[in-house]
């Protein structure tokens, strides 16, 4: 992107003139403004979770002889999921797609009803078929649609950031933290976590500002993680998709990582529609990935009959072994109909899954020892990733710094909820960024 002007001397942000391919991103709109975000973490996906747990055990075994699959079920197919879905008035997240010109949804045309929270509610909406949102249309907070907005919907990673903030907060109101400072803190976590927010027509033309609503974005995190499903909607039939789990997915602690071929098979499993529904938690916020993502046939279509997560598993793994990045290319994919994200069946796709877990060996061995030196008495790398303390997780590296108490009693003197200035969000906004040396060693890998 750059930096323009209009007429009227407005500054704005558009593509570069140089850029040809389009950008695309996910979104995933989180419920209704007036009970943001509570529903989120009290109701969203719950009941759809619980059923697909409790109906589990009955689904047909997967059959995969990949490690990574092994002890799996299969999804009966997307059409149970839809029923299930529908049960419980479409309470999950619901996917968008977005460029620069244009925001939709490839979600079926649908009533979504929403559980009360406390004493909060809201009515049900119709989304419309086709939803299409343009410039023209304008949200009651954030003005019309910009390229801003199109990159803010993305990565407003602050919402999660500040919700999970907020419980370390009040375990530090009894300690280091003045109970005024916990009350400034929390002040500036209600702006920073406040929704971008896109009016939502609830008919077909949406013109009138009557028959709009007022709903929730996040990054699209909620429904996808690495936008496959959105470049299968668009007809993509080439994707390369990149994937780098972060350390929560191995409880921040490589050596619990035995197998990361193995790993990539449980992440990549969605999108046969193969999972462990006793695993399946309504809390994780990404919950609905496992159970909306099914577009694959189950088997290589290219007359191997291979079962593509075993050929995947083992292609990964010999990478692995020998020191290589981790790469494997899938061709001969079928889709399957996904009514979630308006996937056709029967396209042929060429899937490359680039999984990035650790530092491969090639790339370890060329690093001077004193740029990343080891604890006492360790190697340079253990299971796949270097010991000293500063890099001990790239490149999976966290999408935030944790919460420093002395940082923000350094940041924050004086200052109430009452005057808050967009300068000092700004700085707490920043206190949650990455240390500079871990983010350079990750960037020299992905070179």
């Amino acid at each position: 992107t750059e930096n323009g002007m209009d007429e009227e001397g407005e500054s704005y942000v558009t593509p570069r003139d140089d850029v040809t391919s389009e950008p695309v991103l996910t979104y995933s709109m989180i419920g209704p403004k007036e009970l943001y975000d509570d529903w989120v973490h009290t109701h969203q996906s719950r009941k759809v979770v619980e059923r697909i747990k409790t109906e589990g055990s009955t689904f047909p075994d997967a059959m995969s002889k990949s490690p990574g699959a092994a002890g799996m079920k299969r999804l009966p197919d997307n059409l149970y999921v839809l029923d299930v879905i529908y049960e419980y008035g479409n309470q999950v997240p619901i996917p968008f797609i977005g460029t620069p010109d244009v925001v939709r949804s490839p979600y079926l045309q649908s009533t979504l009803t929403f559980d009360p929270v406390g004493n909060k509610t809201a009515e049900p909406m119709e989304l419309p078929p086709s939803f299409l949102s343009t410039p023209s249309m304008t949200s009651e907070m954030t003005g019309p649609y910009s390229v801003e907005k199109f990159l803010a919907m993305s990565t407003n990673l602050m919402q999660h950031i500040s919700h999970q903030t907020e419980t370390q907060v009040s375990a530090l109101a009894e300690g280091p933290l003045a109970p005024a400072l916990v009350q400034t803190i929390r002040g500036a976590l209600d702006v920073i976590k406040g929704p971008t927010l896109l009016d939502i027509p609830t008919t077909s033309s949406g013109m009138d500002r009557r028959d709009r609503r007022s709903m929730a974005f996040a990054d699209g995190g909620y429904n996808d993680g690495n936008g496959i499903l959105s470049l299968l909607h668009k007809g993509i039939t080439n994707i390369v998709s990149v994937v780098a789990l972060t350390p929560n997915n191995f409880k921040y602690d490589p050596s619990t990582i035995d197998d990361p071929a193995k790993k990539a098979v449980e992440y990549m499993s969605r999108y046969f529609g193969v999972l462990d529904p006793s695993k399946l938690d309504g809390a994780e916020l990404d919950v609905a990935q496992k159970f909306m993502s099914h577009v694959f046939e189950p088997m290589m279509q290219d007359g191997s009959g291979d079962d593509p997560l075993e050929r995947m598993y083992y292609i990964l793994k010999r990478q692995f072994e020998e020191g290589n990045p981790m790469i494997v290319t899938l061709d001969d994919l079928i889709t399957v109909a996904n009514p979630f994200w308006g996937i056709y069946p029967d396209i042929r796709v060429q899937l490359t899954l680039v999984w990035v877990m650790g530092v491969p060996t090639k790339f370890s061995s060329q690093v001077p020892i004193d740029a990343a030196p080891p604890p006492p008495g360790r190697n340079f790398t253990e299971h796949g990733f270097f010991t000293n303390e500063n890099l001990t997780l790239v490149p999976n590296v966290e999408h935030r710094r944790p919460l420093d108490p002395a940082a923000l009693m350094a940041l924050l003197p004086g200052v109430s909820s009452d005057n808050l200035t967009e300068g000092v969000l700004d700085k707490l906004t920043l206190e949650f960024g990455l240390e500079e040396k871990e983010t350079r060693m990750t960037n020299f890998l992905g070179r």
